[in-house]
């Protein structure tokens, strides 16, 4: 609307500026006219002065015509938009050497350039070995020539080699920070892409914690030393580096530092007065799956007993697998914390006590759905307080920008979200606000079957650096909605039995096999099921080296009262090669049957799970069996039932594996009236052992109250 204002008004302006001319001099013929060419025009036409003081208002009304069309074009960009001044369309790709090259994560630096840091392999042969790469490029999305070999850098350290954080030190130098094999990996850059001899002796570092580690986080402190964080096994971990590479023996143990939480750091920030904040996620049960889970920790390593009492909190969005990926400390000392719910964009906001914010949205916690299953891995905060996320769909870069409240920012693609696709299978993994306010995300783009990904970003009008949009206006008043009563609650009968309205039947599932095949490099399950699911889909997450790979199982016929989920999917090398892994089962339920979420260990040796005798009389659970002698832990019982309104609910216990493999639920046990009044389904689950590659098992058996079960 407003090119085609300034394009009219230009018509206008030069009729009045060349009234008199001749047909061949029209108003449009002068639009039309190249600048040089007008030049050369002009320079045949001196006849009178009238004539040329004409020609001098045509050419000034001409060039201000211009600079009008040239800022209305400008202007038509909106935030959100594309940016065309970035590579053409708003988009780059970049290769490496063939194969599945990664983009994890990026930096800007202070003159503009953009570095994005990740793997390649070392071929494209499937499987093979990745190393770091590192890209760089200029502001206008070209490979930066003067950066190692034009543009482009790679680092071997030997192994199996991936970068997943960057930064830019204020000298320019710049740090990548990952995994090698099962280590902390650490390599450090000079401005032109060589690397730092300075740092390390030779340029990298690795760090071992003695577990399988993942470096998947960096960050800089204001003194210039680097702090790293990821996992090890299946807790928080942290290394702090001096600046030249060496541990810093004044943090944790000797530069190291580990926090039993049962799952994995993602993201890693320092505060202002330099306190360490670590998110990830937390495996709180079968019955929850993982949280998001935050931890803060003093300048010296220890955690901070401020935050949330003991130094670490978790959050729960959808009851069934919440990861937070990315995390963001605002100006005022808010946490932001950013990742996935259930297949939808999720974010929580947390005071600086590490209490959910509850000015932000309501109650601390925000999820958006693109239409698809969406996951949120990174978070950016503008000078205006507003909140940059970027993810991914299948195929498609997602972004989003929030408001200070927690709500969408319309002002923002219109409604607060944007996809770019790049014509592949993409997802992105990092975002970053610049200076001038465009909004960069970068990540990986590939082709939907084969091993081709290449690097990939995008960037996007954001408006003004620092600009705050005007409020919405408030709405017109709506007349208060009719008070209608709720529906009475569907009958179950006395106890919700079979056939009776309501009635949703267990999904029966067990786990007899879940495990590695390391030679064939396969992930190998049979999970049998209910025959009532059979055609029905199973989604299957797969968390091995660093890596989640997710897909679908379909249910199969089995033979017998139960169908299975059965398959042998392949997996990548790395993840081969450690022979283990956290593998989850997520069956969504239809109208007559309860969804069910089962995660544990695949590996290679089996737990032998067995059950003595499992009884419920009166309120009292009790139960005993055996697992494996090698195996150590607990064994955890989900007992599915339905209330009185006919929802299904989950009564929780363990049992404590004793020395020599037996196990016996808990003294006292005891169970809710209704479970107790009227039995359900009872699951029996051994996680898994990561030490002795021992895997998960998961036995199940119809318990009704009053009976004891002798399988």
């Amino acid at each position: 609307m407003l090119a085609r204002r300034a394009e009219v008004w230009c018509t206008l302006a030069l009729d009045q500026a060349v009234a008199g001319y001749t047909d061949d001099q029209s108003p449009a013929r002068l639009v039309s006219i190249h600048a040089e060419d007008m030049i050369t025009h002009e320079a045949t036409m001196s006849a009178h002065c009238s004539a040329q003081r004409s020609r001098r208002a045509a050419r000034a009304t001409l060039f201000a015509c211009a600079l009008v069309l040239a800022l209305a074009g400008q202007a038509q960009a909106a935030p959100g938009d594309l940016d065309s001044s970035f590579s053409g369309d708003g988009r780059q790709t970049t290769d490496f050497a063939g194969g599945v090259d990664l983009g994890n994560a990026m930096a800007v630096q202070a003159d503009g350039k953009i570095v994005v840091a990740g793997s390649a392999p070392q071929s494209a042969t499937p499987g093979s070995d990745s190393d770091f790469a590192l890209a760089r490029y200029n502001a206008d999305g070209s490979l930066d020539s003067s950066f190692s070999d034009g543009g482009k850098q790679t680092t071997d350290f030997g192994g199996d080699d991936a970068g997943r954080a960057v930064a830019v030190q204020a000298d320019g130098k710049i740090v990548v920070a990952g995994s090698s094999d099962y280590d902390f990996a650490l390599a450090r850059y000079n401005p032109d892409g060589t690397l730092d001899s300075s740092f390390s002796g030779g340029g990298k570092q690795t760090t071992d914690f003695a577990g399988i580690d993942a470096g998947r986080a960096m960050a800089l402190q204001a003194d210039g030393k680097i702090v790293v964080a990821g996992s090890t096994d299946d807790d928080f971990a942290l290394a702090r580096y001096d600046v030249d590479g060496s541990l810093d023996s004044s943090f944790g143990n000797g530069g190291k530092q580990t926090t039993r939480f049962g799952g994995w750091g993602r993201a890693v920030a320092v505060q202002a007065d330099g306190k360490i904040v670590v998110a990830g996620s937390s495996y709180q049960g079968v019955a929850t799956g993982d949280d998001f889970a935050l931890a803060r920790y003093n300048t010296d390593g220890s955690l901070d007993s401020s935050f949330s009492g003991d130094g670490k909190q978790t959050t729960d969005f959808s009851g069934n697998g919440d990861y937070g990926n990315g995390v963001a400390v605002q100006a005022d000392g808010k946490v932001v914390v950013v990742g996935g719910a259930y297949d939808d964009h999720a974010l929580a906001r947390y005071d600086a006590d590490g209490s959910l914010d509850h000015s932000f949205s309501g109650d601390g916690r925000q999820t958006t759905d693109f239409g698809s299953r969406d996951f949120a891995t990174a978070v950016a905060v503008q000078a205006d307080a507003k909140i940059v996320v970027a993810g991914f769909n299948p195929g498609d870069f997602t972004l989003a920008r929030y408001n200070a409240d927690g709500s969408l920012d319309s002002s923002f693609s219109g409604d607060g979200k944007q996809t770019t696709d790049f014509g592949g299978l993409d997802s992105a993994g990092a975002v970053a606000v610049q200076a001038d306010g465009k909004i960069v995300v970068a990540g990986s783009s590939g082709a939907a079957t084969g091993f081709d990904y290449d690097f990939a970003l995008a960037r996007y009008e954001g408006g003004a650096a620092g600009s705050e949009s005007p409020p919405d206006p408030d709405p017109a008043p709506n007349p208060p909605a009719p008070v209608v009563p709720p529906p009475p609650p569907p009958s179950v009968g006395p106890c919700g039995t079979e056939g009776a309205a309501g009635y949703l039947y267990p999904a029966k599932m067990r786990v007899l096999r879940s495990r590695v095949l390391r030679e064939d490099r396969r992930l190998d399950v049979l999970a049998p099921i209910t025959s009532r699911a059979r055609g029905g889909d199973v989604e299957v997450t797969f968390q091995a080296d660093g890596r989640t790979d997710r897909f679908d199982a379909e249910v199969t016929e089995g033979g017998g009262a139960l169908d299975q989920v059965r398959f042998k999917e392949p997996i990548r090398r790395g993840q081969a090669r450690l022979a283990t892994g956290i593998v989850t089962l997520n069956y969504l339920g239809d109208e007559d049957t309860r969804a069910e979420e089962v995660r544990l260990r695949a590996a290679s040796q089996r737990a032998e799970l067995d059950v003595e005798e499992i009884g419920l009389v009166g309120d009292r659970l009790s139960g005993r069996g055996s697992v494996s002698s090698r195996a150590e832990g607990v064994v955890r019982l989900r007992y599915s039932y339905l209330d009185e309104a006919g929802t299904p609910q989950v009564h929780l216990a363990r049992a404590t594996i004793q020395d020599d493999g037996d196990w016996v639920v808990d003294a006292g046990e005891t169970v809710p009236p209704r479970l107790a009044r009227c039995g359900g389904y009872l699951s029996i689950l051994f996680t898994g052992y990561f030490e002795r590659r021992i895997r998960g098992e998961m036995l199940a058996y119809q318990l009704d109250a009053g009976q004891t079960r002798r399988p």
